[in-house]
C-alpha cells in the first residue's frame, strides 16, 4: 500500500509509462469515494504539487529520491536484524551457561550438599540482575533432543517465565529472587522419581500417576534443610500443582490458600510443558498455548496472572508462524505489551534475501491483520525453511519502563 506523499513522489518521478497494482490490496475506491465526497465537495482542491519530472533527455533528480528512499528503508532493515541477531546470541549464550548451571545445582542438591543452594542462588542474582534488565529480554527456547536435559531446561524456563511475570506485577527485587529460586526448583523432587514414570509420553497408570504426585513433597524433602530455603521457595515446590478450584494436589488448596509465586510459577510450568513439551498427539503453537490456557485452565490458574502473562508474552508470542489477512505468511519476532495484536514480523517472500527479509510492523499496517497461526505442518518446507521457526521461539519482552523495588 501507498501510504506516505513521498513514495507517490517517487513514483511520479521515475518517469514510468505504466505500473500494475493488485486491486484485491487496494482501498475500495467506491466506499472511499462515497465516504469522502461530502468532505471533498466542501473543500477547495488544491493545487498539484511541484513534483519532479523527467525531462526529455531522461534527466532529473527523481532517481536521487527514489534510490535514498530505497536505501533508507534498506539500511533501517539491516540496522534491525543486525541488533536482533546481536541480542540473540548473546542472551542465548547467556541461557546456554545458566542451563549449565541449573544442571550443577539438580545434581549437588540431589546429592544434599549445600553448595548447589549457593549456586543457585548466584544464578538467580545473575538471571534477575542481567537477563531481566536488558531493553529488550529475549529468552531463547530451544526444543532438546536429549531427554536427560529436559529437567534442567523446563525448570530453567519456568524460573525465566516467573520472573518475567513477577517483574510485570511489580515484586521487589528481592521477592523475584525467591520466585525464581523457587521456579528453577519446582520440579526437583522429580528426581527422586524413576525417569520412565515422568518422562512417559502414554497415559499413566493409576500407580504411575500416584507416583508422580509426590514429586512436591519429595522436593519439600529435598531443599527444606538448606539455610536459604525460604517459606516463599518452598511454597512453590510444594504448591506449584494446586489449583484455584481445589481440583490441584497434594492438598487440593483452593485460591486463597495458594501462594501467590506458586500461582505465577503454576501458569509458567504449565506454559512451557505446552509450548516446549506438548502433547503426544499435538504440538501447541506459543498462541495456541496462550489460548488453551486462558479457556481451558480458566477456573484452575489465576485469573490476575494469566492476563498478566499473555500481556508480557503477547496474544501472538515471538517465534509464533502466522497467516496474514493479505494471503502471505510471517513470523513473530517481536511484540508490543501495548499493541498485543500488532506485533512486529519476518514475512515470507522469497524475493528478498534471507539474510535481510523483509520486517513489517503491523502498528504501522492499517489494512494488514493476522487471520490465524499455524503449526509446522501447516507451513511448506520452503516457508519453513526461510523462516526457522524453530530457531526463533522465545519470548521478546518490552523494556522496564519502572524501577525494581528495594526490600
Amino acid at each position: 500500500m501507498l501510504t506516505h506523499p513521498k513514495e507517490v513522489e517517487v513514483l511520479l518521478g521515475l518517469g514510468l509509462h505504466s505500473v500494475k497494482y493488485d486491486p484485491k490490496k487496494s482501498v475500495n475506491q467506491e466506499t472511499a469515494v462515497a465516504g469522502e465526497e461530502k468532505t471533498l465537495a466542501a473543500k477547495p482542491v488544491p493545487e498539484s504539487p511541484n513534483l519532479p519530472s523527467p525531462d526529455v533527455d531522461g534527466s532529473s533528480d527523481a532517481p536521487d529520491i527514489y534510490l535514498q528512499f530505497i536505501t533508507e528503508r534498506k539500511q533501517r532493515r539491516i540496522h534491525f536484524l543486525n541488533t536482533r541477531r546481536k541480542n540473540l546470541v548473546k542472551q542465548e549464550q547467556e541461557y546456554k551457561l545458566a542451563l549449565n548451571q541449573v544442571a550443577g545445582v539438580m545434581k549437588d542438591i540431589e546429592a544434599g550438599n549445600e553448595k548447589g543452594m549457593e549456586a543457585a542462588d548466584k544464578l538467580m542474582d545473575h538471571v534477575v540482575d542481567v537477563m531481566l534488565q536488558d531493553t529488550e529480554t529475549i529468552v531463547h527456547l530451544m526444543n532438546l533432543s536429549e531427554k536427560d536435559n529436559v529437567t534442567y531446561f523446563h525448570s530453567l524456563n519456568v524460573s525465566i517465565l516467573s520472573l518475567i511475570v513477577g517483574r510485570k506485577l511489580g515484586l521487589s527485587k528481592s521477592e523475584l529472587h525467591e520466585l525464581g529460586l523457587g521456579g528453577v526448583l519446582h520440579d526437583i523432587g522429580k528426581l527422586k522419581i524413576p525417569k520412565r514414570v515422568w518422562l512417559k509420553k502414554t497415559p499413566l497408570t493409576k500407580a504411575e500417576e500416584q507416583f508422580l504426585h509426590l514429586h512436591p513433597q519429595y522436593g519439600v524433602s529435598l531443599i527444606s534443610s538448606f539455610a536459604n530455603a525460604t517459606k516463599e521457595v518452598l511454597d512453590v515446590v510444594f504448591q506449584h500443582h494446586e489449583r484455584c478450584n481445589g481440583k490441584g494436589y497434594p492438598q487440593g488448596l483452593e485460591d486463597e490458600q495458594i501462594s501467590y509465586f506458586a500461582k505465577i510459577a503454576a501458569i509458567a510450568d504449565v506454559y512451557d510443558n505446552l509450548t516446549n513439551r506438548g502433547l503426544e498427539d499435538r504440538f501447541f503453537t506459543p498462541h495456541e498455548s496462550l489460548s488453551f490456557i486462558y479457556t481451558r485452565y480458566k477456573d484452575e490458574l489465576s485469573r490476575e496472572v494469566t492476563l498478566t502473562f499473555i500481556k508480557c508474552l503477547g496474544v501472538y508470542p515471538p517465534g509464533t508462524v502466522v497467516e496474514l489477512s493479505d494471503g502471505s505468511l510471517g513470523m513473530v519476532i517481536t511484540t508490543d505489551q501495548a499493541k498485543s495484536m500488532h506485533p512486529t514480523l519476518i514475512i515470507y517472500d522469497e524475493s528478498f534475501s534471507r539474510a535481510e527479509p523483509l520486517i513489517v510492523s503491523l502498528a504501522e499496517e492499517d489494512n494488514l491483520r493476522i487471520v490465524s497461526s499455524l503449526r509446522p505442518d501447516q507451513i511448506s518446507a520452503d516457508a519453513m525453511e526461510y523462516l526457522q521457526p524453530g530457531r526463533m521461539v522465545g519470548f521478546f519482552v518490552g523494556s522496564l519502563t519502572t524501577p525494581l523495588k528495594t526490600p
